[in-house]
């Protein structure tokens, strides 16, 4: 890397870090730390939120699958998109009544009681922690492709940096950092796409030199497997903790939920040139490794100075995924797990102190997970099985006013477990779609069973 290049990624890095630092400053209670001062604007809300869901999947993954099978994979992605539109049409709006809340435990408390609070604990600690691992793993291989280092040292700085200013700003330096971040990816990524197709002679002339089936629907992945990829994207990370905890912070639900569906409409057309990125990286290089595709088509095409641009756009993007999580996490485990079971009541600062520990304590756990651990991306899939079925379906009936007692909540929790494992080690090899989705939909069907036959309004905690 030049020179101007590596200067601006360490600006970059340093702004970051300095960001982070003073947006945090002063936080003295748990509240603080864990939602801010609950009075974000529409355009933080909209940054954070597009900057936690934009990670290392969200970047090399579609630029990889797009190489692979064609531009139907980004479409695929759209079901993220839809998600975020249902979220801001009929979530967000009812999030008034639980704006004293401070986790997605707090609302499943007021549905399902203790035991709600603290299977959405378990479950938020495990979802996080997968998406943590694979987001620190992509920052030492991107670390170590751009600069050359030691992918154990490209770990070790930027995930350094972001659990330096979680620990202390919490959320606050999370959303702070999370804007900076957002404003160089959107800006960088549509970039690339403009530059590369412009290099190589225009749409018709990038087009060419692309096989039909890269860009027919739905081309080389077939009707089933499309369909149980948007699912999945659909369902996947669906109101998981990081997203949820936006949903706290805005100063009301029309900002809420404006944000939300402004995020919703920014992110179908940065997964199309996601994707459009992977079919410029084919037509230069059919024979190219798919991973390396957006690597590839940064290092190719760019010239100095935006290279190093481009280069801490991709950093910004795995750091805000990884920040938000991390924060999330040490919520999870610390207000909805340690502080229930312990006998003794915890004070807001001591909560305070303790959820900086777990912080810690996470982002370290992360970093050797990272370094020890090859599969970190195959481990970010399977946690998402430990969200969707087990939390998706009570937490949005909740919501919504549809409850059951705590045991109706246990019985259609299970069911969604057991629909996950039947499917994926019985039918998943044979019909192509993926276990997630089967165990949603066996959740939500026990859970609308036992709502028929025995609605009960649970413990109002």
């Amino acid at each position: 890397m030049d020179f101007l290049d590596l200067t601006v990624l360490c600006v970059f890095l340093l702004l970051t870090l300095g960001i982070g630092a003073y947006a945090g400053r002063g936080i003295t209670d748990i509240k603080a730390y864990a939602v801010g001062g609950r009075s974000y604007g529409t355009f933080a809300l909209l940054a954070t939120l597009s900057a936690s869901y934009i990670g290392g999947g969200y970047t090399f993954g579609v630029s990889e699958k797009s190489f692979s099978s064609g531009m139907v994979y980004s479409l695929c992605l759209l079901g993220f998109s839809l998600q975020l539109f249902l979220v801001s049409r009929y979530i967000a709006p009812k999030m008034s009544r639980f704006y004293q809340a401070y986790s997605v435990g707090d609302i499943m408390a007021t549905f399902y009681g203790e035991t709600g609070r603290l299977i959405t604990g378990i479950s938020s600690a495990i979802v996080c922690a997968g998406i943590i691992g694979a987001q620190v793993k992509a920052t030492g291989y991107v670390f170590n492709l751009f600069l050359g280092v030691d992918p154990m040292l490209g770990i070790l700085i930027g995930c350094g940096i972001v659990i330096a200013y979680a620990v202390f700003g919490g959320i606050k330096a999370v959303v702070a950092t999370d804007i900076l971040q957002f404003l160089v990816l959107i800006v960088m990524i549509p970039l690339t796409l403009f530059i590369s197709v412009y290099e190589l002679g225009g749409i018709e002339a990038m087009l060419s030199k692309l096989p039909p089936m890269h860009t027919a629907v739905p081309g080389k992945m077939g009707g089933i497997a499309m369909l149980s990829v948007f699912l999945s994207l659909l369902l996947g990370e669906a109101l998981v903790p990081p997203y949820v905890q936006r949903l706290f912070i805005a100063k009301d639900t029309k900002t809420t939920s404006r944000g939300t569906l402004i995020s919703c409409g920014l992110s179908i057309p940065f997964f199309l040139a996601g994707g459009a990125i992977g079919l410029v990286a084919f037509a230069l290089n059919p024979e190219l490794n798919a991973n390396m595709s957006l690597p590839y088509v940064i290092d190719t095409m760019l010239p100095v100075g935006l290279k190093g641009l481009a280069v801490a756009g991709i950093i910004a993007c795995i750091m805000s995924s990884a920040d938000s999580y991390l924060n999330a996490a040490a919520i999870a485990v610390i207000h909805d797990l340690v502080r229930p079971l312990k006998k003794n009541d915890l004070t807001s600062g001591q909560e305070l102190h303790l959820t900086r520990l777990c912080t810690l304590l996470i982002g370290v756990f992360s970093v050797v997970f990272a370094i020890y651990i090859e599969s970190a991306m195959d481990i970010l899939l399977y946690s998402y099985n430990f969200w969707s079925p087990i939390i998706l379906i009570p937490l949005v009936m909740g919501i919504v006013g549809y409850q059951l007692n705590t045991r109706g909540f246990l019985l259609s929790s299970f069911s969604g477990v057991l629909g996950t494992l039947g499917w994926t080690f019985s039918f998943e090899g044979i019909t192509g779609i993926d276990g997630l989705v089967a165990g949603v939909i066996t959740h939500a069907i026990v859970f609308l069973v036992l709502w028929k036959r025995e609605p009960q309004t649970p413990p109002q905690v």
